[in-house]
């Protein structure tokens, strides 16, 4: 008797942590703690189009333990970002590992932390030159020496290199650091592959650990590490972070607080303590252990995150102007027709060159990098489009 009322008490506890909430959009739910498995044959946001025309611009997916809207509709993406309570960040592992699982950076920290972040990132890079003509000399020149360093292949089928990623993460180096690096910088080619490792790492199994947490305390050390490749993420991270440590450390050192150079100059200067007496030793000297750690996540936010998805559009740009070397005839005749041949094209060009900023939409709209957009999580109950939500992930597959 004992026996068969177990049995139900785990049946009802088990239809009621699984069965679709009320007040939610249709959609797949799939099985029990599990959920829906999407098939492995079809990118993810393919198959996302799929089931957009079989439910509409909103519907429910079941992945893992978490409850995700997907979201398929412009306004509607805007509608929901623009919620202060649709403005979290998912607990997912594949992302907080790279924060040593503090609410850290911009990428993946939420509430307070990360409008203090983001805030404090737009209002001094902006200072810095970001968005301004006061960083196209900057542009201009990483240019220039990707083009000299791209001549040496002219004529000769070859793949495109690391220089692409070295000339965007120098704009991004000079506004956050005042430094700059050749294209044969071992240091940084280095941290370049880690940070392209760590992509791959995180779209492969070890993503089961953001949909499976239960699955980080009882996954074998040898599995993680073998097969998912965890030991690989805290290598990269620990790698990335001493070279930052390096970087941040200088500065201290250097510190003028009348004369900021950049970003970390303009943070270091908030931050200092009032009886900090310079220059300083090292960041211990004027940071707390947290500011410290949040300088570290929202430098990695912005090295990672800016180079490889710019990087990453420039080479969709230049394999769809290979296949179409029509277009490539037309953008250079316009620009010839705009920019005058002893000139760089600069921002005041820019409402000219019509054909060169719909052929850049295109392939941004073509070569989607980030379909999926980056991942919300609701901080709050809350209502969307006539449908209620409890604390579920938001995705903008677009």
């Amino acid at each position: 008797m004992l026996v068969a009322v177990l049995v139900i008490l785990l049946l009802a506890l088990l239809y009621k942590v699984t069965q679709r909430p009320s007040g939610f959009p249709p959609g797949v739910w799939g099985w029990p703690i599990v959920g829906y498995v999407p098939p492995r044959d079809v990118p993810l946001a393919q198959h996302l189009n799929t089931l957009r025309k079989k439910f509409g611009d909103i519907f429910t997916m079941k992945m893992g333990k978490h409850m995700a809207v997907i979201l398929s509709d412009f306004q509607l993406i805007k509608t929901a970002f623009n919620k202060p309570e649709l403005q979290g960040r998912p607990d997912f592992f594949t992302l907080k590992i790279f924060t040593n699982f503090k609410n850290a950076g911009i990428i993946s920290s939420v509430g307070d932390v990360w409008q203090q972040n983001r805030r404090f990132a737009l209002q001094h890079l902006k200072y810095f030159g970001m968005g301004k003509s006061k960083l196209e000399s900057s542009v201009q020149r990483e240019a220039l020496n990707l083009l000299n360093d791209l001549e040496a292949s002219v004529g000769i089928p070859t793949e495109l290199t690391w220089n692409i990623n070295m000339a965007i993460l120098n704009v991004t180096w000079q506004l956050a650091a005042a430094r700059s690096y050749s294209v044969d910088d071992k240091e940084i080619l280095e941290f370049f592959k880690m940070v392209s490792v760590n992509f791959d790492i995180i779209q492969g199994p070890a993503a089961l650990l953001d949909l499976y947490p239960w699955l980080i305390h009882i996954m074998p050390t040898f599995l993680k590490n073998s097969w998912m490749r965890v030991n690989q993420l805290d290598e990269s991270r620990e790698r990335i972070h001493s070279l930052l440590k390096d970087i941040i450390d200088d500065h201290c050192k250097t510190l003028d607080t009348d004369n900021p150079r950049d970003y970390i100059d303009v943070y270091l200067t908030e931050h200092l303590k009032d009886d900090t007496h310079l220059p300083a030793l090292g960041h211990q000297d004027i940071l707390t252990n947290t500011e410290y750690i949040n300088l570290l996540a929202n430098l990695s936010d912005l090295f990672v995150a800016g180079s490889e998805t710019t990087s990453s559009t420039l080479r969709w740009a230049c394999l769809y102007l290979a296949l179409h070397p029509e277009v490539q005839t037309k953008i250079q005749k316009e620009i010839d027709s705009v920019v005058p041949r002893d000139t760089l094209p600069s921002l005041e060009h820019k409402e000219e060159l019509v054909y060169l900023e719909a052929t850049l939409r295109e392939v941004q709209r073509k070569g989607t990098i980030v379909p999926l957009g980056v991942v919300h999580s609701a901080t709050a109950n809350t209502t969307l489009a006539g449908y209620s939500f409890p604390e579920v992930h938001i995705f903008g597959p677009g």
